[in-house]
């Protein structure tokens, strides 16, 4: 039993590292420019300024390694909609309403 669920949680941490690669390499894909989505209106001086603090001048296998280095860490980074607060805050504050709704639909199936 316990060498059944160690194989299961493997393989659920593999699949979260590859869904999570995968998606950020389609969002690096994406046309467009991510400083548009953050800012209205954009200062080509602030705009390099901007994309140098946040890395996306470099390459981007680099930007993948600085990106996994700090979700090892356990920084999301910031929302770059509305409040930008930390992405973990918000992860944090929905996590209980997130179990009850998969502890309830749990208990629902078993009845059921």
């Amino acid at each position: 039993m316990l060498r059944y669920l160690s194989r299961r949680v493997i393989g659920a941490i593999f699949v979260m590292w590859a869904v999570a690669t995968l998606v950020f390499f389609m969002l690096r894909l994406v046309p467009g420019d991510p400083l548009a989505a953050m800012l209205y209106e954009v200062d080509p001086e602030v705009a390099e300024i901007i994309r140098e603090q946040y890395g996306l001048d470099r390459p981007i296998h680099i930007q993948y390694g600085i990106w996994l280095s700090e979700v090892m860490k356990g920084n999301l980074g910031r929302s770059i909609y509305g409040s930008r607060i930390d992405v973990s805050r918000i992860v944090s504050e929905a996590f209980p309403r997130t179990m009850s709704l998969a502890l309830l639909s749990f208990a629902l199936a078993l009845i059921i």
